[in-house]
């Protein structure tokens, strides 16, 4: 079973590069659906011990996490002078897995202590209030990438 989910999870990814290269401008919105989409998706296969909704959960939140790193890295390329560019992807890329690995530790501490339902009620809270701060900050008729 997990290397199904890997699987999907790799498939899943590659189809977000391909969305974003046909999409070229994105919402927030759109990100933000996608996330509770699959935070729900994950809530709803641990409630009803669905492997289904497990695997549909974890694939949309791989394809929301990846497109947006895509569309970062898009940004981050229009607006950086090309000779930085290259540091500046290194600096991410370190950063990036350092958050993961701290980002790993946290929620291994709380599905540990808590349960992991816990975990997707803060995972939750976490994006609202980001995804609020953000629309109020961005405006809701704003896009992020012009």
């Amino acid at each position: 079973m997990y290397g199904i989910i890997f699987i999907a999870s790799l498939y899943i990814q590659s189809l977000a590069g391909k969305v974003a290269e046909r999409i070229k401008t994105k919402t927030f919105i759109m990100s933000f659906i996608f996330m509770l989409v699959g935070l729900l998706c994950i809530y709803f296969a641990l409630k009803l011990e669905n492997i289904y909704f497990l695997i549909i959960g974890l694939s949309v939140l791989f394809f929301t996490i990846r497109i947006n790193i895509l569309y970062a890295n898009i940004y981050s390329h229009k607006t950086i002078t090309r000779h930085i560019r290259s540091r500046f992807d290194s600096y991410i890329n370190t950063a990036s897995s350092i958050f993961t690995g701290i980002f790993l530790l946290i929620s291994g501490y709380f599905i540990g202590n808590f349960g992991i339902i816990t975990l997707i009620y803060i995972s939750s809270a976490l994006v609202l209030m980001a995804s609020l701060f953000f629309l109020i900050t961005l405006g809701l008729s704003k896009r992020i990438i012009r």
